[in-house]
């Protein structure tokens, strides 16, 4: 399943799954993404399938919808794709089975440690075997709970893929 998952602003921490597609995404409550932004459209953007991708297709919003820092009418996304609309900042991520065969094979664990909030490091990476084998298939007996903590555990592991990727594809070009 595709997510997008808020990295900066006022809904940081929600994660959208992309089902039913298409969907729209803006401040208005009609949109199946609704973003607590002032500077996003009432339908400020659409997620589309197309040729078994996911296009991210901007509605002539006011602010304009950006991928990767660069301003898109139209763009098919890619794991690890930022996502700004207004002052939202999203990543998109795939699931594995579809995605996970151009992923670099290490996952970068990044921590804060004693430095500011802006700052990160890594501390050390992990094998994605090793990283993988925390999603099995879930047990049936488990609490309704735990098989969220689960799911969203899983989206942190998504998403570390993705900025790994991210990082490894700009580090590549310089």
């Amino acid at each position: 399943m595709a997510t997008l998952f808020v990295l900066q602003g006022r809904d940081k921490g929600k994660r959208f799954e992309l089902s039913d597609l298409p969907l729209t995404l803006g401040r208005d409550a009609s949109n199946r993404i609704q973003l607590d932004d002032n500077e996003i459209s009432r339908r400020h953007a659409e997620m589309r399938m197309a040729d078994g991708r996911y296009v991210l297709v901007d509605l002539h919003s006011s602010n304009g919808s950006f991928v990767n820092s660069d301003q898109i009418d139209t763009r098919p996304l890619s794991n690890g794709d930022r996502v700004m609309v207004g002052k939202t900042l999203m990543i998109f991520t795939e699931s594995e089975d579809r995605s996970s065969q151009h992923l670099v094979h290490d996952v970068d664990i990044i921590g804060v440690g004693n430095r500011s909030a802006n700052e990160s490091r890594i501390l050390r990476t992990v094998p994605q075997a090793e990283g993988g084998q925390l999603f099995g298939p879930p047990d049936p007996s488990e609490s309704p709970w735990l098989a969220r903590a689960r799911s969203n555990l899983q989206v942190m592991y998504r998403t570390a893929l993705a900025v790994s990727h991210t990082l490894h594809r700009f580090q590549s070009r310089e």
